[in-house]
């Protein structure tokens, strides 16, 4: 009998440890009440759960062998990462830290979890590229053609004045791959408080950088206007009392079931309830901001890991819901190749996405931002195998990261041929390079093993 009760005892204990465990298994067609018949519990899926582990605490714990190399890494306080994987039509989430900063006694903080509430920052992009390519392959019925064309000049939708003698007006595709020659921020930038006006004061009075498509320059500007053409052209007359926060919405979020993804949280209780808070490089606290409607498209959208993992998976086809099964097949040409940025062919522009092709990129090189050029940022690519040859066996794939103003470091990365994508949150700023390492270590690493 006490053995019995022994054995019992030992299976009630090994449960709970599962059960608290920081990986989390979730499978992808949920949503359509499918059972999947795999337990998750195979060799190859603990294996794969101790690869991800091992390189989320790597990161978490600051011990990864990489940090040395890059400049904005050491003396690093962790406060919160949260990390979903989407790997053949299952749902991973791997989750380390808090909501809050370790300046709060431990009985106040509350875990971070897959459900916990992050700006995203650029991140968004994605959302407003897959919002063009929608909207350029939709019909409007009130007039019989596209809402938009790729090919748009923005004087179809603002007045603007043209560049040069030459008098370029650049297209709505230049907006999308930062090629429309447009400062990163309009001069007269004033936050929250950005309005129309101002927004169209700025286009007809613009200092262009350069000649609309002759290069690529990162243009958090550009993309605004962009958001604002898309929510111009959609809504028509109920524009601007109809704002992005309403095309997000209609168009993306209430399809897939999303009740965590906005560009408005302040309005929503549930979601400031489980917001995982801005933290500095050093873990300091930082205060909550909001945004103007007409700065939203570039990088007001909070989220959870989630729901972004999710939006990702439906962006690759493998993660459809019914009503989304329209958006999907158009906004996946949100991939398609729109602008090269290096003439060796090693990087290019989707609409938003940064491409890259993965094939025969020698290990060592340097950054993919690095040559788009000033502002992309980005982190230290050069260091890791993911943009090796070994790239090759999962092919192309399309990524971005996001960083804001010193409160959250995000980076996002899909592999349409593999399946598989992977993305990853922090609440602590200037740390772009480490999130952005650690989504490609598990895209390769983990997802991909030789």
């Amino acid at each position: 009998m006490k053995v019995k009760y022994g054995f019992l005892a030992f299976f009630v204990i090994c449960a709970l440890l599962f059960s608290s465990c920081d990986a989390f298994l979730d499978w992808g067609n949920e949503d359509n009440n499918k059972e999947n018949q795999d337990n998750g519990n195979s060799a190859e899926d603990k294996l794969m759960f101790d690869r991800i582990n091992a390189l989320v605490d790597d990161e978490y714990y600051d011990r990864s062998p990489f940090n040395v190399n890059a400049p904005d890494e050491g003396n690093f306080i962790s406060t919160g990462i949260s990390v979903g994987v989407f790997k053949d039509g299952r749902f991973f989430f791997f989750n380390r830290g808090y909501n809050e900063s370790e300046q709060r006694t431990a009985d106040n903080r509350t875990p971070v979890t897959e459900n916990s509430v992050f700006e995203i920052a650029s991140l968004t992009k994605p959302y407003t590229g897959a919002l063009l390519a929608y909207l350029s392959e939709t019909v409007n019925l009130s007039t019989g053609d596209f809402y938009v064309r790729l090919d748009d000049q923005i004087s179809l939708y603002f007045e603007i004045k043209p560049y040069g003698a030459t008098n370029i007006v650049p297209t709505l595709v230049q907006l999308a791959t930062h090629s429309s020659g447009f400062p990163d921020w309009p001069s007269n930038n004033s936050g929250r408080n950005y309005t129309l006006e101002l927004m169209q004061s700025e286009l007809e009075n613009i200092i262009y950088e350069y000649e609309p498509g002759s290069q690529s320059v990162y243009s958090n500007f550009g993309v605004n206007v962009l958001g604002t053409i898309l929510t111009k052209a959609y809504y028509g007359d109920d524009f601007p009392a109809k704002t992005f926060e309403d095309l997000l919405q209609e168009l993306i979020c209430n399809p897939l079931g999303f009740r965590s993804t906005t560009t408005s949280p302040q309005l929503f209780p549930d979601i400031m309830s489980n917001k995982a808070l801005a933290h500095t490089f050093n873990g300091e606290p930082r205060t909550f901001g909001t945004w103007s409607s007409f700065l939203a498209p570039a990088s007001a959208i909070n989220s959870t890991s989630r729901e972004i993992i999710k939006f990702l998976a439906m962006m690759i086809g493998e993660y459809v819901p019914e009503g989304i099964t329209e958006f999907q097949k158009k906004a996946g040409k949100s991939f398609e190749q729109k602008f090269r940025l290096r003439d060796n062919g090693s990087l290019y522009m989707g609409l938003t996405w940064n491409i890259q092709p993965n094939r025969n990129v020698p290990s060592g090189t340097i950054s993919p931002y690095a040559n788009n050029i000033d502002r992309l940022g980005g982190a230290f690519i050069e260091l890791f195998p993911v943009f090796s040859n070994r790239g090759q066996r999962y092919g192309r794939i399309y990524h971005h990261g996001g960083s804001l103003a010193n409160q959250y470091s995000t980076f996002f990365v899909v592999s349409p041929e593999t399946n598989a994508a992977v993305v990853v949150l922090m609440n602590n700023g200037g740390h772009r390079s480490k999130a952005e390492r650690l989504a490609l270590r598990i895209l390769e690493r983990a997802l991909n093993p030789r």
